[in-house]
């Protein structure tokens, strides 16, 4: 059985039948080397795009339908922030002008200001600072507010005896010593310069050995002040 079936093949060889696998062989051959070509030429497939997962929305169409002109129209335009009113600094209170000073009696001064240093009193027989001046006068001699302004005090000073004080602005206070009994004004009331105060008295103890004057202080701030640095220059 196998040598029939060998002889037919190889009859089948021997014959027409080499050609015909001889051509299939070459057919074989040839679509082998198209799929091959194909496949060198064709480049790999590219990896897809990631999902970004980017959300789309819809245009508004009252916006895109709208003209380029009336969409420029429509942005809001900028404010400028408004510059702030400045605040009006409140005006100083004016300080009141110092008061104004005449002498309160006319006549020559005995003794002057001394300031911190000493001066002899001879009677009290000892050396001690002057807080005023004493100007010369007779006795009854009018004594005149030096400036305008309230009576503060009326006293009886054991050296200085009678003695008014009145209060002016800027801080000034007058002091007249030495007056006679029972002045001419009372405390509280208000006086201005020139009133009539007082007569020129005896009855400073402190400095009875003196000629008859007026004692005459000016006090700033508390302080005692030269007297003659805010009164006018006396009379020729």
């Amino acid at each position: 059985m196998k040598n029939s079936v060998w002889k037919k093949t190889a009859g089948f060889l021997n014959g027409k039948g080499f050609y015909i696998v001889l051509g299939l062989c070459i057919a074989v051959i040839g679509v082998s080397g198209y799929v091959m070509t194909r496949a060198a030429e064709e480049p790999p497939a590219a990896d897809p795009l990631p999902d970004l997962n980017l959300a789309y929305s819809e245009p508004d169409p009252s916006v895109t339908d709208k003209p380029v002109n009336q969409l420029i129209t429509s942005i809001p335009k900028p404010t400028s922030t408004p510059t702030p009113t400045p605040v009006p600094t409140p005006a100083a209170t004016p300080t009141p002008a110092a008061a104004f000073f005449m002498r309160p009696v006319a006549g020559k001064v005995g003794t002057d200001f001394s300031g911190e240093d000493l001066v002899y009193n001879p009677t009290l027989n000892d050396w001690r600072v002057h807080a005023g001046i004493d100007i010369c006068a007779e006795v009854g001699t009018q004594v005149r507010a030096a400036a305008a302004g309230e009576v503060t005090r009326i006293y009886t000073d054991g050296l200085f005896g009678v003695t008014v004080e009145i209060s002016h602005p800027d801080a000034y206070v007058t002091r007249y010593a030495g007056l006679q009994e029972n002045p001419s004004v009372t405390v509280g009331e208000t006086v201005e310069a020139g009133d009539v105060i007082g007569g020129v008295g005896t009855t400073a103890l402190g400095e009875t050995i003196d000629p008859v004057h007026l004692h005459f202080e000016v006090w700033k701030d508390g302080s005692p002040v030269d007297p003659e640095s805010v009164l006018p220059a006396p009379a020729n």
